[in-house]
């Protein structure tokens, strides 16, 4: 039987063209995916476990993860069914304290009710990469679209945040975010629109394992700790995604402290253990271009170099204006720039 998504995006093609192949072997393979299942299938090749609970629109995403990882390894086995949003991301956190690389897809609606638990991740250090769909947040009825409160509410959270334009963008991040959030300690989110990310399908070259390998590594790997911070605590030396809770070796974590002595610990982390994330971030996305030939921003500059007004957009939206950009100029002689928001945290 055919496969009716496939037959669409070939008569697509046929009416306005194929798309770029560029280097086959560098840039990864061509699929057509949407959004969940593109992460999931990469995020099989990545991560030991995920924490799976996620709600409606998510639940596409923990079905591909299982569903790949069944296919790599023979077994279902790292994923951990969880009662909700909030279990998942607490089982996610669990594994990664225990020194799995994991992850968690989450429903932006779902977004809203862990905040504690984003916080906790982020002051634990945890290197753990969470995919979120866009949803606009309900009102007096449920909404239909990609609405962005959720993702300003998750915004000083302290994790890192990158918002995919498309589902190519949402591929690399997961990858950029797994190798900053390693580097750093700091938890990141890889953020796409809903109906036009996370839902539609789109051409999307995934990379293969000999990628992950060299521009990933293994979570067991061990390198030189890149901060004197991180000097201070793991050595010369530490573990690519840190042990923080031995069995073998238990220790009491998370204590209670008084305000004087957790406000100090709040300014000292973020003096120490943040003030690398930004060049972490450029220096991330530097490394995956000389792999597949893809640079990424953190603000995209669109035809501004003569424009007289900019839109400044964010998510799906920026592909979008950029079309309008050059419909304006070149209809009306509006010289129309856009700039595109792809890191919100740093």
């Amino acid at each position: 039987m055919p496969n009716l998504a496939n037959s669409a995006m070939r008569l697509l093609r046929q009416l306005l063209g194929n798309p770029a192949q560029g280097d086959a072997d560098a840039a990864g393979t061509l699929l057509t995916l949407d959004g969940h299942s593109a992460v999931a299938i990469l995020e099989a090749g990545i991560s030991n476990a995920a924490g799976l609970g996620a709600s409606a629109r998510a639940a596409g995403a923990d079905l591909a993860w299982r569903t790949q990882r069944q296919r790599r390894i023979g077994e279902d086995c790292g994923g951990y069914p969880a009662n909700g949003a909030r279990g998942a991301l607490a089982t996610a956190i669990g594994q990664s304290l225990a020194g799995a690389r994991a992850t968690a897809f989450i429903n932006a609606n779902d977004l809203v009710t862990v905040q504690d638990l984003l916080a906790s991740a982020r002051g634990r250090q945890l290197p753990l990469v969470l995919h979120v769909s866009n949803q606009a947040l309900a009102g007096h009825a449920i909404a239909l679209g990609s609405g962005h409160e959720a993702l300003h509410i998750s915004a000083d959270s302290g994790c890192f945040l990158l918002f995919a334009a498309n589902v190519q963008e949402a591929v690399d991040f997961t990858l950029i975010a797994r190798q900053v959030a390693e580097q750093t300690l700091i938890p990141g989110l890889v953020i796409m629109d809903g109906e036009q990310t996370a839902l539609a399908l789109q051409d999307v070259r995934l990379p293969d394992d000999g990628l992950l390998r060299s521009y990933l590594g293994d979570s067991d790997d061990h390198f030189a700790s890149p901060t004197p911070a991180q000097k201070i605590l793991f050595g010369e030396r530490r573990r690519r995604v840190p042990v923080w809770y031995d069995h073998d070796r238990p220790v009491r974590l998370g204590g209670i402290q008084g305000p004087a002595v957790w406000g100090l610990g709040r300014v000292a982390d973020q003096v120490f253990n943040g003030q690398n994330l930004a060049q972490t971030l450029q220096d991330a996305c530097t490394g995956l271009a000389k792999h597949t030939g893809r640079m990424h921003h953190a603000v995209s500059a669109f035809r501004v170099e003569d424009a007289t007004m900019l839109l400044v957009a964010q998510g799906a939206a920026i592909e979008t204006a950029e079309a309008v950009a050059d419909h304006l100029r070149a209809t009306h002689k509006l010289k129309l720039g856009v700039l595109g928001l792809r890191s919100l945290r740093p």
